[in-house]
């Protein structure tokens, strides 16, 4: 009997010995993403670095990580009218894109996010989740590496790049009047004393669309998620924008009409974002 309890105690201090250090052998969540099979997610490991946040994320704590892959990130950038060397030279911006894709102090597996709806991001502005067609979305992005687990959080793979609505706007910054390029202007006649703007798609759930302005259905029609648009030279002021589902009338908006200045000789990008069936755009 004394023996059968020695054995007992033996093993008992082997497992507690044994199985913290096996644990610790997951890493962090850098560690996650940089020892990835697959290699898929070497661009944000790189941004990371950059914005000095892989400190971060290497070190204690209890995080969640939504992190674009590779691919998400060579689809994303050409939209927003940015290179890769553009985004890692800009650690202000960058940081702030990295920390929309953020939570601090919580773990968030994939059970618990159809029941948490929502969660702040340490950028400071939330993002929402949703469950379509057994997928979970966070945003407009599905994810597609769920529940990675590591000694400092939960990483998840996502197929998007999430854009803080605060900075949508300021993200497609390639324009013609910052690089002295000629702008490439939709249609024929361009007024007196104008202004140019182009529109950005970045609403996943939402259908083509259609863009009116003052009224009128412009050049801009079709456009696709993850489209931009061309230039369209409109009279500088106050116009009415309204988006619409590519073919319907300017009266079945899904956004809009707005009232938007545009100054004289300006270019302007309006990036549509959000959740068309969270009623977040």
């Amino acid at each position: 009997m004394k023996r059968s309890l020695w054995l007992v105690l033996i093993l008992c201090v082997l497992c507690g010995a044994v199985l913290p250090a096996a644990a610790q052998q997951r890493g962090s969540i850098v560690d996650l993403l940089a020892g990835d099979p697959q290699g898929q997610y070497t661009t944000v490991v790189a941004a990371l670095e950059a914005a000095g946040l892989a400190e971060t994320l290497s070190g204690e704590g209890e995080y969640t990580f939504f992190a674009p892959t590779n691919d998400a990130f060579d689809a994303a950038l050409p939209a927003l009218g940015l290179s890769i060397e553009t985004l890692l030279g800009d650690t202000a911006t960058l940081t702030t894109l990295l920390n929309y894709h953020l939570v601090s102090g919580d773990r968030i597996f994939f059970r618990e996010m159809a029941r948490a709806g929502s969660a702040t991001t340490v950028q400071g502005e939330d993002v929402t989740f949703a469950l379509e067609g057994g997928f979970a979305l966070v945003n407009d992005a599905t994810i597609i590496d769920v529940d990675n687990t590591a000694d400092n959080g939960v990483m998840h793979g996502i197929d998007n790049v999430l854009v803080p609505p605060s900075l949508a706007g300021t993200f497609v910054a390639a324009t013609p009047e910052a690089t002295g390029e000629a702008a490439d202007v939709a249609g024929e006649t361009v007024p007196e004393n104008a202004a140019f703007v182009r529109f950005a798609h970045f609403a996943a759930d939402a259908p083509d669309v259609d863009v009116y302005i003052d009224g009128e259905l412009s050049e801009v029609q079709g456009l696709a998620f993850m489209s931009l648009s061309d230039w369209v030279a409109v009279p500088s002021g106050v116009v009415s924008v309204a988006i619409a589902e590519a073919g319907a009338p300017v009266d079945a908006t899904v956004l809009g009409p707005l009232d938007v200045r545009l100054d004289e000789a300006t270019y302007n990008t309006i990036a549509v974002v959000g959740s068309l069936e969270n009623e977040t755009l």
